[in-house]
C-alpha cells in the first residue's frame, strides 16, 4: 500500500515494558470489562500477561522482519542507545528518513532531555519477579541479546 514506506522498531527490555504497561493500564483494567480477566490486586499477573505481549510482539516483528522488510525500510533502534547517546541515535533515525537535523533550540533541548528509566524494573521489583517475568520472557530476551 505504501511502497517507500520507512519504519523504526523501537526495542526495550521487557522487565521495564511490562512493569510501565502495568502502571499505565492499570486504570483501563479497573472497568468492569477486564473484572473476569484481571485481578488488580494481583499485580503480578497483570505484569505477566505484559511481559508474554511484549515477548510475543518481539518474535512476531523478527519473524516478520525477515519476511517484509529490508535494511532500506526498516531500523531497528534499542531504548539502551537512545537513553546513552540520544543525539546520535535521534541523527540516526532522521538519516535513515532522509530528514536533516534541526538546529531548533526546542528540539536539541528535547533530545538533551532523553532519560534513561530502566532502573525502575530493577529497583522496584523483587529478584523473584524478575525471574518470573524472565521465564514467561526468554525467548525474546535472548533474541534481543538481554540475556547471557
Amino acid at each position: 500500500m505504501y511502497p517507500k514506506a520507512k519504519f523504526v522498531y523501537l526495542v526495550r527490555n521487557g522487565w521495564s515494558v511490562a512493569l510501565s504497561y502495568q502502571k499505565k493500564e492499570l486504570e483501563k483494567y479497573s472497568h468492569s470489562i477486564y473484572r473476569k480477566y484481571v485481578d488488580l490486586e494481583d499485580l503480578n499477573r497483570v505484569r505477566e500477561i505484559h511481559a508474554k505481549y511484549w515477548n510475543d510482539t518481539i518474535v512476531r516483528v523478527e519473524e516478520d522482519k525477515k519476511k517484509y522488510f529490508s535494511d532500506s525500510n526498516f531500523l531497528e533502534i534499542r531504548y539502551e542507545n537512545l537513553v546513552a547517546k540520544p543525539e546520535e541515535t535521534i541523527k540516526e533515525i532522521l538519516s535513515f528518513i532522509g530528514l536533516p537535523y534541526s538546529d531548533n533550540s526546542e528540539f536539541i533541548a528535547a533530545v538533551a532531555g532523553v532519560t534513561d528509566k530502566n532502573y525502575k524494573a530493577k529497583s522496584e521489583l523483587d529478584p523473584l519477579e524478575l525471574a518470573e517475568l524472565e521465564k514467561i520472557m526468554s525467548p525474546a530476551l535472548s533474541l534481543k541479546g538481554y540475556l547471557k
